[in-house]
C-alpha cells in the first residue's frame, strides 16, 4: 500500500494493526486522487472499526450496568428501611389499639360497679341510725370522737339540770337523769347572771 501513503493529503493516519503506533504526518500534492482499496484491507479496517466500538460500546453497557446494579441494591435498601418503618408503624398502632382497648373495658367495669352500688345500696333504719349516731358522738371540734361529744351539748335543753346557788355549781345529766354528764361554775357578773361551764 505504498501508493496510498503518497497519495493522501496531509492527515493524521493511525494505522489499524498497531493501536499503539504513533501518528504519521504526510503531505501530499493538493490535487484530487483515487484511493482502491483492497479486499483485504476493508476487511482489516472494518475489524478494527467493530473492535473499537465493541470495546467503547461495551464499557458503556458496563458502566450502565453497574449503575443500574448500584441502583437497584440501593433501592432494596430503601426498601427494607421503608418496610421496617411500616413494620414499626403497624406495631405502634396494634399497642394503641390495646390501650384504647383495656381503657374502655376499663371504663366498662367502672360503670358496671356504679351501677351495681346504685343498686344495691339501700340504707335500711338501722343504716340511717348509725349514722345519727356518729354525729351525735362527734367531737365539737369535728376531728376525733368522744371528748365533749355533740350529744353532751344537748343534754342542758332536755335533760335534768340542778344549780346550787350555795356553790355556784350546775350539773347536766345524762338522758336516765340520775348520771351527771357534765358541772360548771355559775357566777353573777355586772348585774346580769352569767353561764361558765367546766
Amino acid at each position: 500500500m505504498p501508493w496510498l501513503f503518497s497519495h493522501l493529503p496531509a492527515m493524521l493516519i493511525r494505522w489499524p494493526q498497531r493501536r499503539t503506533a504513533a501518528p504519521i504526518w504526510l503531505t501530499a500534492p493538493q490535487q484530487p486522487v483515487t484511493v482502491t482499496l483492497a479486499a483485504s484491507d476493508v476487511s482489516q479496517i472494518s475489524s478494527h472499526v467493530t473492535s473499537q466500538l465493541a470495546a467503547t460500546v461495551g464499557a458503556d453497557v458496563s458502566d450502565a450496568l453497574s449503575a443500574a446494579r448500584a441502583a437497584h441494591s440501593h433501592a432494596v435498601v430503601i426498601q427494607s428501611l421503608a418496610s421496617d418503618t411500616l413494620s414499626q408503624a403497624e406495631r405502634t398502632y396494634s399497642a394503641a389499639v390495646l390501650t384504647q382497648s383495656r381503657a374502655s373495658d376499663a371504663h366498662s367495669q367502672a360503670i358496671r360497679t356504679y351501677s351495681a352500688i346504685a343498686a344495691g345500696v339501700t340504707l335500711t333504719a338501722s343504716h340511717l341510725g348509725t349514722v345519727a349516731d356518729k354525729i351525735l358522738n362527734r367531737n365539737l371540734s369535728g376531728a376525733t370522737d368522744g371528748v365533749r361529744p355533740v350529744k353532751e351539748a344537748l343534754y342542758a335543753l332536755r335533760n335534768k339540770v340542778t344549780t346550787d346557788i350555795t356553790t355556784s355549781l350546775i350539773k347536766v345529766y345524762e338522758p336516765n337523769d340520775g348520771i351527771v354528764s357534765w358541772s360548771g361554775v355559775v357566777f353573777n357578773g355586772r348585774g346580769s347572771q352569767s353561764y361558765r361551764f367546766g
